[in-house]
């Protein structure tokens, strides 16, 4: 796996600060525990219940998003050797 650069991550305050942009914008999808995935893992697991979001949601929350956290620049740190 090659070397991913920090740079490009959101960073927790990065998250926090998009949480409190989209407070009221943004509805949240349920989680569902999964008892069964838990005791396989040894982990509590959660699963997202599609079936709770209104259509196109997930679009809709990837476009807000996008304008909620602040801009890294690009680079080619996730591109596949060459």
């Amino acid at each position: 796996m090659g070397h991913i650069d920090q740079k490009l991550l959101p960073t927790a305050a990065d998250v926090e600060g998009a949480v409190t942009r989209l407070k009221g914008v943004a509805v949240r999808t349920p989680l569902i525990n999964a008892p069964v995935l838990d005791e396989r893992l040894g982990a509590r697991v959660f699963l997202k219940a599609e079936t709770g979001a209104a259509p196109a949601s997930s679009r809709t929350r990837r476009v807000i998003m996008r304008r909620a956290l602040p801009q890294r620049p690009s680079s080619s740190a996730c591109a596949p050797p060459s």
